[in-house]
């Protein structure tokens, strides 16, 4: 029994769609100006000394991990830079590239924006560099560390290029890889476009599925808020304010130009949600426990360690608070999942 995954009632549990959830400004009020950094991990920011102190008890051992860490990797990049190209030297820069990814792991334990800017710029490096110790594992975290800046174009562009190339090589990224490495230049791309290539070169890859699904959950959500904005305030409300709305709700300006031309939401709506369905059997075909895994609470998710690979938790680790930071996502997948149960009852 076919059933439609996202019925418009459910618009309801969307009205704090803008909301910003990844933590920016004062790590205590939230305060945007005259912030000052902590002098320890230089990324957590504070408005004022007493806000700095009061923050001390919940903000010290990630900062001294991250201070550690850090210390670390300038040592062995020290290290690195007095060796040759000798059996030494490669062991010196695979300990360098472990210490990178070390680092980048405690960075984003942090959970702001500085840390996940910080964290995606030291992605980029290694992979830029095409380093061949950098695992599978960062490169296939980047899309959800750029869906959670909001780049969901860079994310998008990236998952294509994945989508087409192997999962990895001794060599590190292909040249069309490296190309589409988020740099803050790219280039508008339609988030409507079919899915069917991706399920079909991608299957074996939930890593690539899993966050191309919450970028077309993102629009989608982006399109029913947009649409009932209209449908409730449109006359009574200034064009330029629905203008700036549009602009604002639609990460992706190459599907907002189509779509607003036409004044056109109900189409896009339906393609996005069949496309939605598709790529949630997709995943539950290659592994029916992950979408279940992803909506469970995060201390729940974690004692899973049993049933999960570590590479497995620690993609998860990664993708997760993109899926949380998107209000309504997690309520998607447990729509979508309740929706299978019924039907496997009735058949």
């Amino acid at each position: 029994m076919a059933m439609d995954p996202l019925p418009d009632s459910q618009t309801s549990q969307y009205n704090q769609l803008l909301e910003k959830s990844l933590k920016t400004g004062c790590a205590v009020c939230g305060k945007q100006s005259g912030l000052s950094r902590c002098s320890a991990c230089r990324l957590m920011e504070y408005c004022c000394r007493d806000h700095q102190v009061s923050h001390r008890p919940q903000h010290e051992s990630v900062c001294k991990s991250i201070k550690k860490r850090k210390a670390d990797l300038e040592s062995r990049k020290l290290h690195l830079s007095k060796v040759g190209p000798d059996t030494t030297g490669v062991m010196a820069h695979k300990a360098y590239s472990d210490a990178r990814h070390a680092y980048v792991k405690e960075v984003l334990r942090l959970g702001t924006q500085r840390a996940v800017e910080t964290a995606v710029k030291d992605i980029v490096d290694m992979l830029g560099y095409n380093d061949a110790y950098a695992e599978i594992v960062t490169v296939y975290s980047l899309p959800a560390l750029c869906i959670r800046l909001g780049q969901d174009q860079e994310a998008y562009a990236l998952l294509k290029r994945l989508g087409m190339c192997k999962p990895w090589a001794p060599a590190g990224l292909c040249n069309d890889c490296q190309s589409a490495l988020p740099n803050g230049q790219a280039s508008a791309l339609n988030l409507l476009d079919p899915v069917d290539s991706f399920i079909i070169r991608c299957h074996y890859s939930i890593d690539v599925l899993v966050p191309l699904m919450l970028l077309k959950i993102r629009l989608l959500l982006d399109m029913l808020f947009l649409r009932r904005t209209e449908n409730d305030f449109g006359h009574l409300v200034p064009q330029e304010i629905l203008d700036h709305i549009q602009s604002y709700t639609f990460s992706d300006p190459g599907s907002r130009q189509a779509i607003m031309e036409r004044k056109d939401y109900d189409r896009p709506i339906q393609v996005l949600k069949a496309q939605i369905k598709v790529l949630f059997d997709s995943v539950r075909d290659k592994d029916k426990d992950i979408w279940e895994h992803l909506s469970l609470p995060e201390d729940h998710a974690n004692s899973w360690s049993n049933r999960y690979g570590e590479q497995t938790l620690r993609r998860f680790g990664v993708n997760r608070p993109a899926w949380v930071e998107t209000p309504g996502a997690i309520g998607v997948i447990e729509e979508l999942q309740h929706r299978v149960k019924v039907e496997e009852e009735l058949d």
